[in-house]
Parts: C-alpha cells; sequence; structure tokens
C-alpha cells in the first residue's frame, strides 16, 4: 500500500475509530490534575490559596515542564480545549503509524497491516496490567511519549539506533520514566545480543549518548529539584505506605492489581506466543527477547516489592512495561490472521476479496462512524462520551462548576466531594484538598496531602480494607457532612456536595446554586 493510505489511514481512520469506541473526555480524570499549572500559566490570578497549585509553583522546574509549556504556547494559537484535541488526534495517530509500520517489518501484508493498529489501540486495548494503557481518550504527558517510544521501538528493530535513541530521549522529556524504562529494555536486548553474536559495543555506546544527550535536559534538573525536597524532613516508610496501600495501589501492588487482568494478560501472551512460533520472520529473536526481559522484570518486580517488601522498586513501575507486550502479541496475531485468511481463501472462493473493495470498505467506515455520531448528538450516552465545546448538554455537576466560575470570586476557597474530577479544570477555583491532584514523586507533599485529605474526607489509612479509597471517601464526605465542622476548622468559602448521597439539609438562604441533587453552600 502507498504512503497516502498509511497516512490516512493511520492519521484519520484510526483516531476515529479510537475515538468512536473510547470516546473523547475533556477538564476532567487526570486533567484534573494535569491542566491545573496550564490554567495558571494562562490566568496567573487563578488558585492562589488552592493545596496542589500552590505546592506546584514553588518548583520551577516539574515532571511536566515541556507538557505543560507545549499546551500554554498552542494556546495562543488556538484555544486549550482544541490544542489538546489535535494532540490527541497526533497521539494516536503517530501510535498508528508506527504500529502499521513494525508490522511492516515482521513482513505483514494488506490485512494485517490494517489489523494490528486496530488490535493494538481497540480490541487489546485492556489486556495489560497495572492500570496501564498504550494511548488515552485525552491528552496526557504519556499519549505523546508513548507515541514517540512506539516510534523509538520501530527505529531500533530497523537497526536504526541512533533515530531510536534521538526519538526515545524526546519521550522522556514528556515521560520520563516510561522512556526510561524503554532505554533499559533496548540497552540489556543489545548487551545481551553482543554476547551471542559478537557485534561491536558501538551501537550501543552511541544509542546510550543520543538518548542522554536528549533526555538530560528533563533528568538533570529533575534530579536538581529533587535534591531540595532533602531539606524537609519526611519518613521514607510514611511516604511509600500513602502511595503503594492507600492512593496508588492499582499501579504499584502487584498482589493488589486484578485477577482478571492477569488472565486476560497471560491468554493473549499465550496464545501469542504460539503464533509467533509459526511465523517466519527475521525479528523473531528481538521480539522474543524483548518479551522476556519485560517478563522476567514483573517476575523481579513482584519478588522485590511483594515477597522481600523492598519498597524502593515501586518507583521503577515495572508494570507499566507490559503494554509493549500486548503491543506485540497483537502485532503478531494480526499477521497470523492474515496467514490463515490466506490459507482459507485459497480453499474457498468466498473469502477471496478484491484489493480495491477492501480499501473502500475501509474509507468508507469513517464516514459512516461520524455520521452515526452527529445523529446522536444530544443524547444522555453521547452526552457522557464525547466532551465536545458546544456539541452535548452538559450534565449537571457542569453547569454547577460553570456557574462557580462565573459567580464567585476567583480568591473563594471550596470543598466538594474527592470523586468530583472536573470541579478544579472547570470552575477554576481552589480546594483545601482533592483526590486527584496530587505530586507523586514529591516525597515532601504526599505526607501533608495524606494528612489533609483524611481529615477533609474521613478517610484514615485504617479504615480502608478492601474498599477503594475513593469510593469509600466519598461515601464518608457525605455520611459525615456537618458544614459547621468544616467552617471551624478550614478556611473555606464554599462547599459542593451529592444532596443524593446524604441526610445532610441546607438551611435555604444558605443555598448559593443549585443543579439538579448537585447542591452549593455558602459558608
Amino acid at each position: 500500500m502507498g504512503n497516502i493510505t498509511k497516512y490516512i489511514f493511520s492519521f484519520f481512520f484510526m483516531p476515529v475509530m479510537f475515538l468512536f469506541v473510547k470516546g473523547y473526555i475533556f477538564n476532567t480524570e487526570d486533567h484534573g490534575e494535569v491542566l491545573l499549572p496550564i490554567y495558571k500559566l494562562m490566568s496567573p490570578e487563578l488558585y492562589s490559596n488552592d493545596y496542589f497549585v500552590a505546592e506546584y509553583i514553588k518548583n520551577s522546574f516539574t515532571i511536566r515542564f515541556y507538557y505543560d509549556y507545549l499546551l500554554y504556547f498552542s494556546s495562543f494559537l488556538v484555544p486549550l480545549e482544541i490544542a489538546c484535541f489535535l494532540f490527541t488526534i497526533i497521539s494516536i495517530g503517530i501510535s498508528s503509524f508506527y504500529i502499521y509500520s513494525i508490522t511492516e517489518l515482521l513482513k505483514g501484508k494488506n490485512i494485517s497491516l490494517f489489523l494490528s493498529p486496530i488490535l493494538v489501540l481497540v480490541i487489546f486495548y485492556s489486556f495489560t496490567i497495572g492500570g496501564n494503557f498504550i494511548q488515552y481518550n485525552y491528552f496526557l504527558p504519556s499519549s505523546l511519549s508513548k507515541a514517540f517510544l512506539i516510534a523509538g521501538i520501530y527505529y531500533y528493530l530497523k537497526q536504526s539506533l541512533s533515530k531510536s535513541a534521538i526519538i526515545t530521549g524526546i519521550a522522556a522529556l514528556f515521560h520520563p520514566l516510561a522512556a526510561l524504562q524503554v532505554f533499559i529494555i533496548i540497552c540489556l536486548m543489545q548487551i545481551i545480543k553482543k554476547f551471542y553474536t559478537r557485534t561491536s559495543f558501538k551501537p550501543l555506546l552511541k544509542f546510550i549518548l543520543f538518548f542522554t544527550l536528549i533526555s538530560s535536559f528533563i533528568y538533570i534538573p529533575l534530579y536538581i529539584n529533587s535534591l531540595s525536597q532533602t531539606q524537609y524532613p519526611f519518613n521514607l516508610d510514611n511516604y511509600y505506605n500513602i502511595l503503594y496501600n492507600f492512593r496508588l495501589p492499582h499501579h504499584f501492588n502487584p498482589l493488589l492489581f486484578s485477577l482478571k487482568s492477569y488472565f486476560k494478560f497471560i491468554i493473549l501472551l499465550t496464545i501469542s506466543i504460539y503464533a509467533l512460533s509459526t511465523i517466519k520472520t527475521k525479528f523473531l529473536s528481538e521480539i522474543t527477547l524483548f518479551i522476556i526481559i519485560i517478563a522476567l522484570g514483573m517476575l523481579f518486580y513482584t519478588i522485590t516489592f511483594s515477597t522481600l517488601s523492598i519498597k524502593y522498586i515501586g518507583i521503577t513501575q515495572w508494570f507499566k512495561t507490559s503494554i509493549w507486550i500486548t503491543m506485540f502479541c497483537a502485532i503478531i496475531l494480526a499477521v497470523k490472521a492474515e496467514l490463515i485468511y490466506h490459507k482459507i481463501s485459497q480453499r474457498i472462493r468466498l473469502f477471496r476479496m478484491n484489493q480495491n473493495a477492501v480499501m473502500l470498505l475501509i474509507f468508507i467506515i469513517p464516514f459512516i462512524l461520524i455520521s452515526f455520531i452527529f445523529n446522536i448528538i444530544g443524547n444522555e450516552n453521547f452526552n457522557k462520551r464525547y466532551y465536545i465545546n458546544n456539541l452535548y448538554k452538559k450534565e449537571n455537576i457542569h453547569l454547577m462548576h460553570y456557574w462557580i466560575s462565573k459567580n464567585t470570586d476567583v480568591n473563594d476557597v471550596f470543598i466538594t466531594f474527592p470523586s468530583d474530577f472536573s470541579f478544579q479544570p472547570e470552575a477554576k477555583r481552589a480546594l483545601i484538598s482533592g483526590y486527584k491532584a496530587i505530586l507523586i514523586h514529591n516525597k515532601t507533599f504526599i505526607p501533608k496531602w495524606y494528612d489533609s485529605y483524611k481529615s477533609v474526607f474521613n478517610t484514615p489509612m485504617s479504615s480502608i480494607n478492601s474498599t477503594n479509597v475513593l469510593i469509600q471517601s466519598d461515601l464518608n464526605y457525605h455520611k459525615y457532612l456537618i458544614i459547621n465542622q468544616y467552617s471551624q476548622k478550614y478556611k473555606i468559602n464554599y462547599i459542593l456536595f451529592d444532596a443524593s448521597k446524604t441526610d445532610y439539609k441546607p438551611k435555604t438562604k444558605n443555598i448559593a446554586f443549585q443543579a439538579g441533587q448537585y447542591i452549593l453552600e455558602k459558608i
């Protein structure tokens, strides 16, 4: 297939398909953390009394420095909402383009070239471990980083180590950990290959040099910044306990990952290993070694973290690398599916399809999907899945946030329930504590965040058993909702709650605004 087809498929068809299936969101979920510093850059008067932003802007350089300024400078050209949408499309497009390219290296042809991005980004999207995904339905720092890392892996397989190092280094600017993981895997592969092929160390040294030159623009400032944290006293065990057992066990603790995710991952891996053994490709050893290194790393991580209780290993978050095994498995199955199709088509004429007919079908589908999307605009399900400004009817909680942004003082301080992820990016007001906005790598911030969180939401670590922290916090917040206790303990102006989840009845004169079941009470 020509390059034009490849570009159209990757940057048009796949983003449309991915977002149609996954939906598109903005100003919620992790945007409740990552967009706040950008809004602060755009409007310095915002969040002056916020628990998170105040801590974030203390540092001149943060882990999201390049992400922050990429979107900030983009906001001079287009509104931030459009910039985030375009970068989401670009991230999905780059990912699809290089998944397609890796499939070409494996001698994939017509069907597998188009099937592999669909399998990776849609069908087997959730076949990973530890709540990690290869792309997202909104723009995050890892969106662009992972897109570049797929390109870096492609150029490594193509033996273009210099290009691989440069692109992997660029990926590090947006997600230092994910890029460092891929860098380590490639280095280990090169070292192992050196011993059984007796090749030169020069390509590896060049790879390390180019990666280091580019990635140093984030690793060195982050290291310097981390030194300042040691100036403040903190309990390292307490930090790890909060991070691993209270706030982010679904990312760090292998024993708390869902059994369903392990089952899906192992089944996919088993089938793919068998399929790989039946495919003739010169990249068999590279792909096998890639998978083995990641799998052994997971085993080592689990033993040291869960059995030996060496908590420091948690900073590697090695289970993030499960996305690369899933990617290779999906590509292998796409190539195998094409081989099976050709065998069947040779025997059964019904399965023989004209190449032009296949291409026509591929290009018609996006237009059918787009037409379907615009036909359901305004429906309830559409409202919940596609956060496209002026194209959907906002739910009550969003109406509440927008009322707050227009009718309260910019310096007012609020309390809202923990699962109200879109409060800060939409209402653009300060909170005294929250669930999403945290600096997980800041060892002095996390204990302070926990002390505030458990007090505001009545959720100490001792009260959490098998229940999800967020669910328990929401329940406790509404169960023990007493306005007087907040007004006496904290300097706040308003409190927001879901009236359907609490017995608390505010005085009518104190209700500043109500949108459905959501009530905003002035203190």
